[in-house]
């Protein structure tokens, strides 16, 4: 008796975790937004080497991450230009989950 209680202990334990595990792993709207937000405080914070990550990979290939900052930096410094600021509306997924566009202000 004792030991089917404490298999079905296990075998929930287990379930949890399992279930929990794809949950996290999963694409969905909770790590697009904060993907996304990730990108807006990096451009807002004026921080060129994290907004590096966020490049495409043909972008990274086409420029350094040194040469990206330099260039980051000398546009943001022209004093004609107002700040840069983000705001995340809301993120569309695609019906997969696996895309999606975030609706920016």
């Amino acid at each position: 008796m004792r030991c089917r209680a404490f298999q079905r202990i296990i075998i929930f334990t287990l379930l949890i975790l399992l279930t929990g595990g794809i949950y996290t792993f999963s694409p969905g709207e909770r790590q697009a937004v904060k993907r996304t937000q990730g990108f807006i405080d990096a451009v807002n914070e004026n921080r060129p080497g994290d907004v590096y990550k966020y490049l495409t990979p043909e972008l990274r290939n086409g420029i350094s991450k040194e040469a990206f900052i330099e260039n980051f930096k000398k546009e943001r410094s022209y004093p004609y230009l107002t700040p840069l600021y983000f705001y995340l509306d809301e993120v569309k997924l695609s019906p997969d989950g696996k895309g999606g566009k975030p609706l920016l202000q």
